[in-house]
């Protein structure tokens, strides 16, 4: 067996997200895959990386490439937390731009239980010059937008992460996101420790801001 290729009884889902139903014919695994995201408006194209981690190799990873991302991005948290209570709520995503690289890195570690574990917790770290973006979603699988493919892969395989054909996401199948009180307090502090405010614009379509360079 390859390495980084983890079997099913190795890989363990965060606490974030889980199947419905116990016999599901989904079986989580490790590795990454190749994709191309499609800008509605303008039919532009960019390259995207599907990453699916076992839950303690997440932040690992997701610290490591934001190292492609330059000196200074811009982070952008998203919160479903509203949903909790019911109702049409519209995610909520609050920026900050232009802060120095390692304070961010420094910010997500400490606040890594969240970013893993909160089913209503996503966050994009990106570099509108470069066009690139990293991106943990609420199903806590990554993504890496835009830039040179073989840059993000030679990261990925460092971390023992190998591509694999035919992966299935958990995003593809009923599953339910878990949250708690505590875990929306911790969102509330680390926006405000980041000193992000929140995006007004009510007509938010696209999920990533690479795309739209």
């Amino acid at each position: 067996m390859a390495i980084g290729c983890l079997p099913s009884d190795d890989f363990e889902l965060t606490d974030a997200v889980t199947p419905v139903s116990r016999d599901t014919t989904f079986t989580p695994v490790q590795g990454y895959c190749h994709a191309v995201y499609r800008n509605k408006e303008t039919a532009a194209e960019t390259p995207v990386i599907i990453i699916s981690l076992t839950r303690e190799k997440i932040m690992e990873v997701f610290l490591a490439l934001l190292d492609a991302l330059g000196d200074t991005v811009d982070v952008a948290l998203d919160s479903s937390h509203d949903h909790v209570h019911g109702g049409d709520v519209p995610d909520r995503e609050f920026r900050r731009e232009d802060i120095d690289l390692p304070v961010l890195k420094s910010f997500a570690g400490e606040y890594g239980d969240l970013l893993v574990h909160d089913g209503c917790t996503s966050i994009g770290v990106f570099n509108p010059d470069l066009c690139r973006e990293v991106q943990i979603d609420a199903h806590k699988l990554l993504f890496v937008y835009g830039g040179d493919c073989m840059e993000w892969e030679t990261i990925l395989r460092k971390h023992a992460i190998l591509p694999r054909e035919n992966m299935t996401f958990i995003n593809a199948v009923d599953h339910m996101h878990s949250s708690s009180d505590c875990h929306a307090e911790q969102f509330e502090e680390l926006r405000c420790r980041l000193g992000a405010e929140e995006d007004g614009d009510d007509d938010r379509e696209e999920s990533n801001r690479a795309a739209n360079c």
